[in-house]
């Protein structure tokens, strides 16, 4: 919960957490879910990455929901021969 009068920038720094551009990023403010570029913005020249909620959002409940693929591009081995490597260390011909 942010306090008036607190710096509205919340720094993504849970453990294990490194930022990839193709993380998909819920925002909860009040329950309700919240639209990026409108109700929050996300920093990524900052180390780690921050979220930034817009003023209305100050004083309130604020949930983030990060989910990361643990499959697809960058498990990516031979583009030609459509081979994957999954987190198992088996090669699957898709």
């Amino acid at each position: 919960v942010l306090q008036c009068g607190v710096s509205n920038s919340i720094p993504l720094d849970m453990a294990g957490y490194t930022f990839d551009s193709s993380d998909v990023i819920s925002v909860y403010i009040n329950g309700l879910f919240a639209a990026a570029a409108y109700d929050y913005l996300i920093d990524t020249s900052q180390t780690p990455v921050e979220l930034h909620p817009n003023a209305s959002a100050v004083g309130t409940e604020i949930y983030i929901v990060v989910l990361k693929s643990k499959i697809g591009y960058s498990n990516m081995t031979d583009a030609d021969s459509n081979t994957i490597v999954t987190d198992g260390g088996e090669n699957v011909t898709v």
